[in-house]
């Protein structure tokens, strides 16, 4: 029945709502520790407070990667419910909104560090509207995540084949990864992209992943 459907379809919209949440949360949390640590405020000496902060690290990125597959199944999900149609005007609607959200944040960060007297390179200006360096404090997922649409547009709008198509996002993923280590980015930059791929081939072969594990493990799995 729907109800039982409802509780089946463990990767709907509503039903990671609360689950965004938590990770919203948890990325949070990792960011707040590390300011206060990096400002003396705690001592990280003493090994409760030194493998609290690894545990605090460690979540953030894990929530990070979440939602790197969430985003990838999301995008997936559409592209196979909708089809070519889900990509004509993608580049408009789903990812020049975010790269506007991105500019604002930009513009602000400039403008705060001016009005506080901090110098802004115009290097890291310009590359804040690309990619490589933001003045966005812990902004990469901006960069990372736009570049990642960009990616999987291209990958999904002008192959024919399905395996073509996921197997020249796992050749993006690639040189995604060459590119971060070309340009000496903090591994943060890399280290969760996979998962928006993962994201990707769940989707895809979302039904054959569950005919292979029993429904509680796959439940499990993505909780």
């Amino acid at each position: 029945n729907c109800e039982s459907k409802k509780q089946k379809d463990y990767l709907s919209l509503e039903n990671t709502n609360c689950l965004k949440g938590i990770l919203a949360i948890c990325v949070f949390v990792c960011h707040l520790w590390a300011g206060v640590a990096s400002n003396g405020m705690v001592s990280t000496d003493s090994f409760v407070m030194r493998n609290l902060g690894r545990i605090c690290t460690s979540i953030g990125y894990l929530a990070v990667a979440c939602f790197f597959f969430l985003s990838g199944y999301g995008l997936m999900f559409q592209y196979k419910k909708r089809g070519n149609g889900y990509l004509k005007g993608f580049l408009l609607k789903r990812v020049a909104p975010l790269y506007l959200v991105c500019i604002i944040f930009i513009l602000f960060y400039w403008g705060t560090n001016v009005a506080l007297g901090e110098t802004v390179g115009v290097g890291v200006l310009i590359q804040s509207f690309l990619v490589g360096n933001t003045v966005i404090s812990k902004g990469w997922y901006f960069q990372a995540i736009l570049l990642w649409y960009v990616l999987f547009f291209l990958s999904f709008r002008f192959l024919k084949k399905e395996v073509h198509k996921i197997l020249l996002l796992l050749v993006s993923f690639v040189l995604y990864v060459s590119l971060c280590l070309i340009l000496k980015l903090e591994s943060t930059w890399y280290e969760g992209c996979f998962c928006l791929i993962l994201g990707v081939l769940w989707a895809e072969f979302r039904d054959k992943i569950e005919a292979f594990l029993p429904g509680k493990y796959v439940v499990l799995l993505i909780s």
